[in-house]
């Protein structure tokens, strides 16, 4: 009887133990399940390692990234999203608090990365919401100049938002940036000479699309102004020195 007792007793432990966490007791955990270890610990084994959970591993789920727990998230619809869009995004939390916020988020859509910093320290001199993480890729570089010339990209024009174009003219060189169209036009002055003799020079060059990855100068020309006598030139005073990407 005695015996009985015991192994009865066993069973009932064995039992409690087996159903104690909903699950069946020993077999591996995963983000969902709780095993030799919780769900949690499983999930931020995962995300040490750089993989990327969905919105159903945060219990209640949570759409608002400014609530987020720490950790790394991905899903579309989310709510505080930088472009105010409800695209599909991948987002890190370094820092949650209520006082307190680290995080980075990417669209997967377009590749734009924003940051957001929060701090309750007036000292703290952060912008205030998300900035934009500019990014910068050189698509060409070295001398052209005569109009009908062609440049080469080395990515499809369409990845970008912007082209930054420098031009190198007698005098110096600027650096210009525009919006990508399908005529990009860049325009420059600058003043030349010493006081007693001046020289003025202004000049303009318009770079045209002609496919994804292929340019043509469709116009460059500059004026100059040496003391009242002008010299105009259709060509060859302006290079393009390099074009690069900005996204």
């Amino acid at each position: 009887m005695k015996q009985k007792k015991t192994i009865q007793n066993l069973y009932k432990i064995v039992k409690s133990h087996i159903g104690s966490n909903t699950d069946d007791a020993h077999l591996p955990a995963d983000e969902m399940h709780n095993g030799f270890m919780t769900r949690q610990h499983v999930q931020d084994l995962s995300q040490a390692l750089g993989k990327y959970l969905t919105l159903d591993n945060i219990y209640p789920i949570e759409k608002d990234i400014f609530k987020m727990p720490v950790g790394r998230w991905t899903g579309a619809g989310l709510v505080n999203t930088p472009d105010g869009t409800s695209d599909h995004f991948m987002v890190d939390v370094l820092i949650s608090t209520d006082n307190r916020k680290l995080i980075r988020a990417m669209s997967t859509i377009t590749g734009e990365m924003w940051e957001y910093n929060k701090s309750p320290e007036s000292y703290m001199l952060y912008p205030d919401g998300w900035t934009k993480q500019e990014r910068v890729k050189e698509l060409w570089s070295g001398a052209v100049s005569e109009v009908g010339s062609g440049i080469k990209l080395s990515d499809n024009i369409n990845n970008y938002r912007k082209l930054r174009v420098t031009l190198n003219f007698t005098g110096g060189y600027v650096v210009k940036t525009s919006p990508i169209a399908i005529d990009n036009m860049y325009d420059f002055a600058d003043v030349l000479g010493s006081d007693a003799t001046p020289s003025f020079i202004n000049g303009k060059v318009m770079l045209s699309i002609v496919d994804n990855t292929n340019l043509k100068i469709t116009r460059n020309k500059t004026v100059q102004d040496n003391n009242g006598s002008f010299t105009v030139s259709t060509s060859a005073n302006t290079k393009i020195t390099k074009i690069e990407g900005l996204k």
